[in-house]
């Protein structure tokens, strides 16, 4: 099963209309991991930016 990939713009819009309403800490997952993807995101209040590698790391035999 795949993921369904948001703009960072849209990321950005949500988190800036939430983050208000949200008490406890916001968390992106993104596949791209950048200084300039992180900075966005902290400027929008999201509490932490996690990376993700798209493929699995370990196979099954």
């Amino acid at each position: 099963m795949g993921y369904d990939e948001v703009s960072l713009d849209t990321t950005i819009a949500t988190m800036t209309l939430i983050r208000s309403q949200v008490q406890g800490p916001i968390t992106v997952f993104t596949p791209r991991f950048t200084e300039h993807i992180q900075r966005k995101l902290y400027r929008a209040h999201v509490d932490d930016v996690i990376a993700f590698l798209s493929s699995p790391v370990f196979s099954a035999p």
